[in-house]
């Protein structure tokens, strides 16, 4: 994976991400998620492929990617961060690509914190 760019890691990292926790991705997500051109997302979808063959099978009538039963994910995610990301809809796959930290914190904390500002105020 060195030979890719940061910004290249992320959207394989995504396209790893959207596979293994909602069994599969579209190109038009990829499109629409980085802002990218149809050409570029094909060629993250293919360097995805090349490096992770048995990962993914392409649906022709569907028109998406979807996860095998060979998967083995290339980047390690974060079950913890996944689960509150997918409950808030953010799906980015970001946090397993090193260090990039996404602020985030589970909704009983955040609910905690909500509860203990609010008796402070009254």
């Amino acid at each position: 994976m060195d030979e890719f760019s940061f910004a290249q890691k992320m959207r394989l990292a995504y396209i790893d991400f959207k596979l293994y926790f909602t069994d599969m991705v579209t190109r038009s997500e990829i499109v629409s998620h980085f802002e990218l051109g149809l050409a570029a997302a094909t060629r993250d979808l293919k360097f995805y492929k090349d490096n992770a063959p048995e990962n993914m099978a392409y649906d022709n009538v569907e028109k998406k990617y979807f996860i095998t039963t060979q998967f083995k994910p290339i980047f390690k995610h974060d079950a913890r961060r996944t689960l509150i990301k997918l409950a808030n809809n953010i799906s980015d796959g970001f946090d397993s690509i090193g260090d990039t930290s996404f602020p985030i914190e589970s909704p009983i904390i955040a609910q905690k914190k909500l509860a203990r500002a609010r008796r402070l105020i009254e």
